[in-house]
Formats: structure tokens, sequence, C-alpha cells
């Protein structure tokens, strides 16, 4: 098997791919009918995944369905491309309806990292959301299927993929359980202690991230298969998990984002008025001892810190009015 693929089961394979120095994990699901998790930037089709298809004898006319995890552009950039090879049926959660319109879809919702840098006055930095969203979002295409959790996707050789809803990262964030194996791909809605070391987890809506952390903890697990290659508190962060580390993941995904919110809830007993910046840096202040965390020279404090403490910090103004 050459180096594009990585099989971890007998119908699964991972498929790296990158996006702005990333690593993004797509999974090729091999049943009576061929499904692709996720579908990487718009250079992936290129660059990753028709050479690991090649290396199993196979195109992209052979993919009769996409999954997407979640609509961010590093998850279904090339829905357009492979979409046009194969047409196949592009299946995704309703509720990230907006993100599948186009780059108008993030920058005009509230959930994506540009309301963000509008909150903390830094336009420029909007600008440059749009010209990531420009460049990897590809070719936009339509739903074929709105998925909602508990759906089943049966791809035929006993491959039964569950639809599990697991909000967080973003509103239309799901897994996809196959309960005959144990197995789960979560896509982005676990992210342990972050994408890099130094880094946070990075997500939109506080309280359904740990709602969805502790769902997918109480499933029977044998094999995790992220998003990316989260951290933990392990030195080697391979991105597909077995066994009592895949649960160790799981816990530890739920533990940081707890441990988030309690340093919120003591931030604001004592800067309650600080502006967005001020504040992550308080938050990060009391978790540096537990999940240390980089600064930013530019804007302050870390793009990611800086919507999952916005995302903390809006829950608990809401459940106040």
């Amino acid at each position: 098997m050459n180096e594009t693929i990585e099989k971890i089961h007998p119908q699964v394979y991972r498929i790296p791919a990158l996006f702005i120095g990333i690593e993004v994990e797509l999974y090729l699901l091999l049943g009576e009918r061929t499904a692709l998790i996720d579908t990487g930037a718009s250079d992936s089709v290129s660059r990753f995944i028709e050479p690991a298809l090649k290396g199993l004898n196979l195109g992209l006319a052979d993919i009769d369905c996409i999954i997407n995890t979640h609509a961010h552009p590093d998850h279904l950039g090339e829905n357009g491309a492979i979409k046009r090879a194969s047409k196949e049926l592009v299946m995704h959660h309703t509720a990230d309806e907006p993100f599948t319109m186009g780059p108008e879809g993030f920058l005009s919702s509230r959930y994506d990292i540009s309301a963000v840098m509008r909150k903390i006055g830094r336009e420029d930095q909007v600008d440059a959301r749009r010209r990531v969203l420009s460049q990897h979002l590809g070719e936009i295409v339509g739903v074929d299927r709105w998925l909602q959790d508990g759906d089943r996707i049966d791809l035929g050789r006993g491959m039964v993929l569950q639809v599990l809803h697991t909000p967080g990262h973003t509103a239309g964030s799901i897994s996809l359980y196959w309960e005959k194996e144990a197995m789960v791909f979560t896509g982005d809605s676990l992210q342990g202690r972050g994408i890099f070391p130094g880094w946070m987890p990075f997500y939109f809506h506080a309280a359904e991230y740990i709602q969805s952390a502790a769902r997918l903890s109480q499933l029977p697990l044998q094999t995790l298969c992220l998003g990316h290659g989260y951290q933990t508190g392990r030195r080697i962060n391979h991105p597909v998990r077995q066994g009592k580390e895949a649960v160790k993941s799981v816990e530890e995904s739920l533990e940081v984002a707890q441990m988030i919110d309690a340093a919120v809830s003591a931030a604001l007993e004592s800067e309650p008025s600080s502006d967005l910046v001020g504040f992550t840096h308080a938050v990060l202040t009391r978790l540096q001892y537990d999940l240390p965390v980089i600064l930013d020279r530019d804007l302050g404090a870390p793009p990611h810190s800086l919507a999952a403490v916005n995302a903390h910090l809006e829950m608990k103004q809401e459940s106040i009015s």
C-alpha cells in the first residue's frame, strides 16, 4: 500500500489531505456502495484523493456517495469536483445548510470565525477569511440527501452507519457510528486539546459541544476516526485510535471543554466587563497549568481560543437573559 492511503479495517481506508498546512483526514468506506467521508479542500482531488484511489484500482467514478461530517471548506471543498466525475449523492446535516451556499453563507453567520474577528474590530481578518473561503471551497453543489439524527446509511456488506447529530464545532456537525465494528467517524466533533500543541479546541456552540462529547463517551467504542490528529496528553497523536486510547480521547475531549467552561465562569466573576481579547487572556491565565496555550502576537489571543471562549461566554450570557 502506498503512503497516500492507510488501511484501518478491511473495508475502511484513511486518506490524509492538506489544508493550509493542516492534515485533514478523509475516509473511504467500501461496502456494496463506496462512500467517501469528507472531501478535503479544493485541491484535494488531484493531490490526495485520486492517488489514493489509484492505489486501490479505483477512480472518482467509483464513489457512490459523499457524507460530509460538517460544512467547513477543508471537509467539503471537493464535493463539486467529485460529483461532476461520479454523479454521486452528497449527504449533509440540515443544520449546516447556510454553509453549503458558498462564502457568504459563512461571512454572514454569527458562528464563523469572521464574526469573532468583527467582534474584536479586525475587519482585515474578515477579508482574509473571505479569501480563504473563495480559494478553498471549490465548486458549490447542492445536497442530495439532508441528514437528521438517527438516520441510517446502509452501504451493504454489513456496513450500516448511524447518523449521530453531534453539534458544537458547527451546528450541523455529525458523527457516523458503525455499531457492528464499534467504529465512529467524528469529523471535528471531538477535538481533545486542539489540533496543534498549544492550541485550544475550536468550536462555536459550547453547550452543544459538551453534550456531544458526553453522548459519544457513552458509545461502545473500539475505533475512533478523527477529522484531524487532535492533541491529547500523549506524545503521539495519530488520527485513528484503538481500544483504551480511543475511549480516553473521547473522555479527554469532554474534560477539556468542561475545564474551559469552568475557567470562563471563574473569569466572569473577576473580569465581567473586559473585551473579548482581554477576557480570553484572563481565561487562558486560569488554564495555563492544565491547558497551556500559545498566544498570538497579532490578535492578542489565537483565533481558535477567541472562538471557544466566546462560545462559552455567549452560552452563559444567554442563560442569564
